[in-house]
């Protein structure tokens, strides 16, 4: 199934009001990814690969937060390599997970 067909999931039909939230909230954050990686949004790329990442994630869904950024920059043809100098250095100084 592709990442693009999650559309049905947001509206929920018979499913428990929780399971619908969470829905809901993951597929914010992949709108979101996929937003940040058309626009090139550094800052916005790294908040949400962290969340993709977190142990918050791992409650929610049962998938794999790298295979998710994999999939999504695969669907989207992006790149690590097409970051502009200076959002690569912008990378450089984001804060380090636990600071």
């Amino acid at each position: 199934m592709a990442l693009h067909s999650i559309e049905k999931f947001k509206t929920g039909g018979e499913l428990p009001p929780l399971v619908v939230l969470v829905n809901a909230i993951i597929v914010q954050a992949v709108d979101d990814y996929r937003r940040s990686l058309k626009v090139n949004d550094v800052v916005g790329m790294y908040e949400c690969e962290k969340f993709f990442r977190s142990e918050r994630f791992m409650l929610m869904t049962k998938l794999n937060g790298e295979w998710l950024i994999n999939k999504i920059r695969e669907e989207e043809n992006y790149e690590a390599d097409k970051l502009h100098e200076g959002s690569k250095e912008a990378v450089c100084n984001l804060p380090q997970q636990g600071a």
